[in-house]
């Protein structure tokens, strides 16, 4: 029932509890009136309850020879109108009226025979209702048993569906045991015993269906809700259909409606038998042969009752004698044998249960001899001064309210301390241990120690640590100095196996073998976790985010794990991801440190190999700056001097961003140094370089690049462009665009690369300006990602004109600056401006 699973294991056992109290009122009801109040009486004859209700008379159909009613003369067919001249209209003012009546005083019946009223004399007798006290016995049992196993698993579909199946019995099981004759009919007692009736079959079915074994047949659900929409049905029709002796058909088909239910039971009882069989685990075997016997049993009892002993009593085979109804007893053998397995083979913790009932007898005992001693010793002192009693009550009141928790603290202790000592001292050591836990920082010792101490304390012999976040995977790998994770396939298994357990929740899983016959997993899947021992996972989980999970085996004995373990294993792994989480960050912050001192160093080796401004050339006034967006960058400029007259200029673009596109840059760098010894125009020098690095460079990564050399012996300027931004030229009050033709360093091979390639020439005039720039320049963005633009670019430079090559660079970058303003940089920034002076 899975719209249970919203709701907190609290809130669920609420529930069951208020449905068992209204149960145990129902039922126990009737049972103080069978018992104490109300005992049946008989005269020995039956009567027609059903005709006699629609009449609001009751109709004598057999009157059993020799019985006090033969003596009185009664007959069938006579209607009993008065009993000690006071009305009966139904079979409960009946009993009510005769219940009361010495033996040895005579009741008086008013009788009506033929349309004649008569008074006769009948010698009543109490009568031990054994068949309602067996009945009555069957659903209490089963009732007490569905109540223990939901209260100990309330979100388990198998435990829910078997405290319906429990209080279904407690109140479907009394009507074949007389229960009108203390409740009568056509009120809520009557409604909920039928009802309780008619659901126990489907609801007996359907909890066989899954237990031991889940049977996943085809529509199972469509299937399931036919048997239950069925029952319904025939109780519908058993409703509005009157009983007439004349119509055979009728009764026939009114007969096979009612015992059809039975089917039910007894599909249910062949599932079991079947799931028996195909279990070859001998410990689960165990608890399901004491069922098994406890079925047999039962059956005999199920079939006495209803095929032998009612045939016969309506044909009047047999009296009221109370032993023809004791082989009825062996249907009790049924919920025994079930109580009998959860108690002997532990199937489930029952001490919770145990422990609440002994404090809460504690804690009514407090409040009971705390309030009483209040109002003594109050009403000796206060009342002479006060005069109020009021005062006295609310007194005690607020004294008991401030004074509960304590004292439903300290009552919780002793019944650990006094009762469960052993499981008080593990618990104890465990929560001990929990405290000591975020002091571990390594996460080999936090794994080793939690071993250690489960081990110890609890006595559990397997305790396994699944871990699936790869990142933590790593960590564990750090710590234990080992080279990878096994990529086996048993691994790989136990990592599908997990994680499909731990899909749709971080909730703890329950693992034995009842458990995973829910489970919709492969059957691969539940033969791995049997194999491996393991009943108990508890998660590993960081917010949503999974890592893994402590995987447990039996405890000694077989013994259940009970909420106060789950409570102090869950703190337990609660804590473990604390300490990997915080392990993790101290790691990654350490290498983070690491990172960021390398950094530093490659940041200034990369400086290092930058020129410095400052070329001793009368010509020339030069300026270049670099901004890489991180610590390190892909962008450089260098200035290599040929001679006297000759300087090559060259900034570049390496694709990408940080350590990468830095190494890059630094090998571009060398191999340009190296070509230009090699090759005297800008064109050759890139030619030879594409050629060096084309089959070099990794797929994802290229290089954008402007090579000019400015020849001042013959005022000229050569310019190659390998697809970098274009270089800007401002000459007298205007500027020019220099866009040559070429693509990219390192995306073609040499033949497409040279054929696209273009070198220019310029003439050198004087205050003539060249600015060299990287595409993080025009395209820096603001917060709202608006870019700089080239236009600004120009703009900028334009207004400076007049000025050095340095603060006309620097008055460009205080206006990039503005126009990001917080924005993050997004691109390494570089530029080289040069003046002819």
């Amino acid at each position: 029932m899975k719209f249970l699973y919203k709701y907190s294991d609290s809130s669920i056992r609420l529930i069951y509890v208020i449905i068992t109290v209204y149960c145990l009122i129902i039922t126990g009801i009737p049972f103080f009136r069978a018992a104490v109040s109300q005992k049946l009486t008989l005269d020995g004859s039956t009567k027609d309850f059903l005709k006699a209700e629609s009449d609001n008379k009751l109709l004598i159909n057999f009157v059993s020879p020799g019985s006090p009613a033969y003596k009185a003369g009664l007959q069938a067919g006579d209607i009993i109108t008065e009993v000690n001249h006071k009305p009966v209209h139904n079979i409960l003012e009946f009993n009510n009226s005769i219940s009361h009546v010495p033996e040895y005083i005579p009741a008086i019946y008013t009788i009506e025979r033929n349309n004649i009223l008569f008074d006769t004399e009948v010698y009543v007798y109490k009568y031990f209702h054994l068949v309602f006290f067996i009945f009555f016995s069957l659903g209490f049992v089963f009732l007490v048993n569905g109540f223990l196993v939901g209260y100990s698993r309330p979100k388990e579909l198998t435990a829910q569906i078997f405290f319906i199946l429990g209080c279904t019995a407690s109140l479907g099981f009394l009507t074949y045991g007389g229960v009108w004759h203390y409740t009568g009919f056509s009120n809520i007692f009557h409604y909920s015993f039928v009802a309780g009736m008619f659901l126990f079959y489907p609801v007996f079915f359907h909890f066989f269906t899954i237990y031991p074994i889940k049977y996943d047949f085809k529509s199972r659900k469509l299937k399931i809700f036919l048997v239950y929409f069925y029952i319904i049905v025939i109780n519908v029709l058993l409703g509005i259909t009157e009983i007439h002796p004349e119509n055979t058909f009728l009764n026939i088909f009114s007969e096979f409606i009612n015992y059809s239910p039975l089917l039910l039971l007894l599909m249910g009882v062949i599932l079991f038998i079947k799931s028996y069989r195909e279990i070859s685990d001998i410990k689960l075997k165990k608890p399901l042969k004491v069922v098994l016997y406890g079925f047999l049993i039962g059956s005999i009892g199920m079939i006495y009752y209803f095929f032998i002993f009612l045939q016969l009593v309506s044909k009047g085979g047999i009296d009221f004698n109370p032993v023809y109804r004791i082989p009825a007893v062996l249907v009790l053998a049924l919920p025994f044998s079930f109580a009998y397995s959860i108690f002997k083979y532990k199937i489930l913790d029952t001490e919770i249960i145990v422990k609440k009932i002994i404090v809460l007898v504690i804690l009514t005992l407090f409040i009971t001899i705390v309030y009483f001693s209040l109002l003594y010793v109050m009403d000796k002192i206060l009342t002479q001064y006060t005069g109020n009693k009021t005062f006295l009550t609310v007194a005690s009141i607020v004294i008991i309210i401030f004074t509960f928790d304590y004292v439903n603290k300290w009552a919780n202790n002793f019944v650990d301390k006094r009762f469960y000592r052993k499981r008080y001292n593990y618990r104890k050591s465990l929560l001990k241990f929990s405290e000591e836990l975020p002091f571990i920082n390594n996460i080999r010792d936090v794994i080793e120690k939690v071993n250690f101490a489960i081990r110890e304390t609890m006595g559990v012999s397997i305790v396994k640590f699944w871990i699936i976040d790869e990142e933590f995977v790593n960590l564990i790998q750090f710590h234990y100095k080992i080279k990878a994770k096994s990529s086996s396939d048993i691994y790989k298994l136990r990592d599908t196996i997990f994680k499909s357990i731990y899909e749709t929740d971080f909730e703890q899983k329950f693992l034995y073998n009842a458990d995973l016959s829910e489970m919709k997993i492969p059957q691969e899947h539940k033969e791995f976790i049997k194999k491996e021992g393991i009943v108990l996972s508890i998660p590993i989980a960081i917010k949503s985010r999974l890592i893994g999970a402590i995987n447990f085996g039996r405890k000694p004995f077989d013994s259940p794990y009970s909420d106060e373990d789950i409570d102090l294993l869950k703190t337990i792994a609660l804590q473990t991801s604390i300490i990997f989480e915080n392990s993790r960050l101290k790691i990654n912050e350490s290498k983070k440190r690491k990172i960021e001192e390398e950094l530093k160093i490659a940041k200034n080796i990369q400086r290092a190999l930058l020129p410095k401004d400052g070329i001793a050339l009368k010509s020339l006034d030069i300026s270049g700056i670099t901004e890489p967006a991180k610590e390190v960058g892909g962008d450089f400029f260098d200035y290599i001097r040929l001679d006297d007259n000759n300087l090559l200029i060259t900034i570049a673009d390496v694709s990408g961003k940080g350590v990468p596109a830095a190494l890059y840059m630094t090998k571009l760098q060398a191999l340009i140094r190296f070509a230009s010894k090699l090759f005297k125009t800008p064109k050759s020098i890139l030619c030879e370089v594409n050629k060096q690095i084309y089959k070099k460079l990794e797929k994802n990564f290229f290089v954008t690049t402007n090579l000019a050399l400015f020849d001042f012996s013959k005022h000229k300027m050569k310019l190659a462009r390998a697809g970098h931004n274009p270089v800007l030229l401002f000459r007298n009050d205007s500027y020019k665009i220099l866009r040559s033709k070429g693509i990219g360093l390192g995306l073609d091979n040499e033949s497409v690369f040279n054929e696209n390639l273009e070198e220019i020439e310029i003439d050198l005039l004087k205050n003539d300006v060249f600015v060299f720039y990287t595409d993080g320049l025009d395209e820096a963005m603001n917060s709202v990602k608006e870019e700089f633009g080239l236009n600004r670019v120009i703009s900028s430079i334009t207004k400076n004109i007049n000025e050095d090559s340095k603060t006309i660079q620097n008055e460009l970058i205080e206006e990039i600056k503005e126009h990001r303003g917080n924005a993050e940089q997004n691109d390494d920034i570089s530029i080289v401006t040069i003046k002819i002076i």
